[in-house]
């Protein structure tokens, strides 16, 4: 993670490699089961990056500000189930979608962005809002995205996951037969 931060920090080294030294910390980190300090990193991309007119740092911030979402979607699994104050739990979800949402206007119709929100949606237990964004996450990102959601309510499972799999089993079934979908 060193190299990572020496990246992200040389004076000779473009600001789309930096961004992506830092996204790369951010994943590691995240990979690493360190949530907290994998959020920063995602942060600190936003921060010197969210305001560039080039596609490609907006890509890395897009990216940046999901996988921040994720990682908290995953800390509020992790302290709901450790039974932590479920305002603290709430929180961390809002912030999800709200990460989720800033992802989705750098990068409309992006399917992780929208199964990211849509899963932090259902876990905030607003099912209806979470419902047509699971929708149209599974119709652009197909069966490997089905597959990424249902991985993701394994991680510090939660009571609520197994309807939530439920859900996402139902709309795949609506989806593929609708033939909205071109990854089945």
């Amino acid at each position: 993670m060193l190299a990572f931060h020496h990246a992200s920090q040389a004076s000779d080294v473009t600001p789309e490699k930096k961004a992506k030294a830092l996204f790369n910390k951010g994943m590691a980190l995240s990979e690493a089961g360190k949530l907290d300090e994998a959020i920063a990193a995602y942060d600190e991309v936003a921060r010197r990056f969210g305001d560039a007119d080039e596609t490609a740092l907006l890509e890395q911030v897009a990216m940046a500000l999901n996988f921040r979402c994720f990682a908290r979607v995953c800390l509020a699994k992790k302290a709901r189930n450790s039974g932590e104050n479920e305002r603290e739990v709430k929180a961390l979800l809002s912030q999800a979608v709200n990460d989720a949402e800033a992802a989705l206007e750098i990068t409309p119709d992006n399917p992780i962005a929208l199964g990211n929100k849509g899963y932090a949606l259902f876990l905030l237990s607003r099912e209806e809002d979470a419902e047509p964004v699971l929708r149209r996450a599974l119709e652009l990102g197909g069966k490997e995205l089905r597959d990424g959601l249902l991985e993701d309510a394994a991680i510090h499972p939660l009571p609520e996951d197994e309807a939530f799999k439920e859900l996402i089993s139902r709309l795949w079934s609506e989806v593929s037969s609708n033939g909205n979908n071109d990854s089945t």
